[in-house]
């Protein structure tokens, strides 16, 4: 892995409401956080239900964290 890739971390498949949704964790410096966030809310086949605020990591000053819970489209509209 190159220092300039980010970390994802998909944390498990949730159900409720009959709405399945992942919940992604990425850990990157803070202008490429907000990227990553822009191009998620971008793509025409998710929907972006939650954005947590970008969060320090300990142990570091050049690596943050942003949580995202994410849903297909298609689980949005089924409920």
């Amino acid at each position: 892995m190159t220092e300039k890739m980010s970390y994802f971390v998909v944390k498990k498949l949730k159900k409720g409401a009959n709405m399945k949704y992942s919940k992604i964790r990425i850990m990157d410096e803070p202008s490429r956080l907000e990227w990553w966030k822009r191009k998620l809310e971008a793509d025409k086949e998710l929907e972006v239900i939650s954005v947590s605020e970008i969060l320090k990591n300990k142990g570091t000053e050049r690596h943050y964290r942003i949580f995202i819970e994410v849903a297909r489209k298609e689980d949005v509209r089924n409920i």
